[in-house]
């Protein structure tokens, strides 16, 4: 004989072999159902009138406990067999409700965002342009559309408007960046393929080759002096050490000896994953000692020796780049109206950018004489100018030699900004 469903009847049914089924006395439908393991949860067993079938379904209201009690699943079984007398499918509404939930929790932006966070971050060093390529340019186009939805045609549409704005470089940039995104959602099932593939860059590059001549080097060291800290100290160690950007810039004071005069580069940091020493000219030790030592809320000491906040490195380096450029063309112009000349026909330093400074010292130490395979150990590069059966053997890593060329040319940069005689280093830091 059915009864009425309470905490007591709930708690005195026991499991069996199968599932155990108890339907209440007093709401047609509604049950309890007890699983071999012991698990209770409250159903509702009800038939859809007038549909193309009349089978009953099962409908799970919840699992026994909080928040379902007895009379808390009875009175959500009333309310459901309510909906069914109007007409409509209480588990057909579950079910669209979560399909809507799945399509909305795999939009562009919540899948853009976990490709940055389980992909990008823990294995590209240039995640932070990745996300600001994505944020600026993909996001506002494609964010709350569901992310398997997008096209080809799409991924067309947002490079033919960058390139309208006369930015065809920057819409390769973010083919590449968008094209990266699709390719870890679709190894992780979010997309059944790459709306990318077939997809061209709107612009042909060629590598670049920017070398700063000697007098555009001293101009860049001068203005960099108008950067104030951090980013003077950071633009001038690039000059001094060669290094590239982001790795300057997440320098460590823990990488950092001062007494030795190196600067170890950890292989998690590195760009082609191999720990890499760099040696400090007294020039390069000046500048780190210059820089002021950041405590941080705790009391303890900033990591960074490059930082605004004392708990990142430094970034924006656009905006310092900018502002560099404007202190050269002010330089200029400064020199040009003293000797007399018009300011509207001085021009600023022909388009640069702070990876060409890597650039122009592997020039200037080949210049000097350096032997390209030190320059290679400098650059940290893995494959260099000692190939083949020689480079399997060839295992030094000429750090001696590394030391007297940074010297040697942190001495070259000395006679160009201050003409001194090149055996002597002088160079001025920027105040802290």
């Amino acid at each position: 004989m059915p009864e009425k469903i309470t905490k007591r009847l709930v708690d005195a049914t026991k499991p069996g072999a199968k599932d155990v089924f108890v339907w209440d006395a007093e709401v047609k439908g509604f049950g309890l159902k007890v699983t071999p393991a012991g698990g209770k949860t409250y159903i509702l067993q009800y038939r859809v009138e007038g549909g193309r079938t009349t089978a009953p379904k099962r409908y799970t209201i919840g699992k026994h406990g909080s928040p379902w009690t007895a009379d808390g699943a009875r009175d959500e079984a009333i309310r459901l067999l309510g909906l069914v007398k109007a007409g409509t499918d209480p588990q057909a509404q579950k079910t669209d409700a979560r399909a809507a939930a799945s399509v909305k929790a795999d939009t562009f932006a919540t899948v853009a965002d976990l490709f940055i966070e389980r992909y990008a971050k823990p294995n590209t060093r240039s995640w932070e342009e990745t996300k600001r390529l994505l944020d600026k340019h993909a996001v506002p186009a494609w964010g709350e559309r569901p992310v398997k939805e997008i096209t080809r045609r799409d991924v067309n549409r947002l490079l033919d408007g960058i390139v309208d704005d006369g930015k065809r470089v920057l819409a390769n940039r973010v083919l590449a960046a968008v094209r990266k995104l699709f390719a870890w959602a679709a190894s992780k099932d979010y997309v059944q393929g790459s709306p990318c593939a077939g997809v061209e860059p709107p612009a042909e590059e060629q590598s670049r080759d920017r070398v700063l001549t000697d007098g555009e080097l001293r101009e860049v060291w001068t203005a960099a002096g108008g950067l104030g800290v951090p980013f003077g100290p950071f633009v001038r160690m690039l000059i001094l050490t060669a290094q590239r950007r982001e790795e300057v810039a997440g320098m460590r004071w823990s990488e950092v000896d001062l007494s030795t005069k190196l600067w170890t580069i950890p292989k998690e940091r590195a760009k082609n994953g191999k720990a890499h020493a760099v040696p400090l000219s007294e020039a390069a030790v000046q500048i780190l000692e210059t820089m002021p030592r950041i405590t941080l809320e705790n009391g303890k000491p900033s990591e960074f020796a490059f930082t605004t906040t004392g708990t990142s490195p430094i970034s924006g380096f656009s905006r310092a780049k900018d502002k560099l450029d404007r202190l050269t063309l002010e330089a200029r112009q400064k020199a040009a109206q003293e000797r007399g000349e018009a300011l509207d026909e001085v021009q600023n330093l022909e388009a640069w950018r702070l990876h060409d400074i890597r650039r122009t010292v592997t020039t200037g130490l080949a210049r000097m004489g350096i032997a390209p395979q030190v320059a290679d150990r400098i650059l940290n590069h893995v494959s260099g100018t000692v190939r083949g059966v020689a480079a399997v053997y060839n295992r030094h890593e000429y750090l001696d030699e590394r030391r007297d060329a940074l010297d040697a040319w942190a001495r070259k940069v000395d006679a160009l900004v201050n003409g001194t005689p090149a055996n002597v280093v002088q160079l001025r830091t920027v105040a802290a």
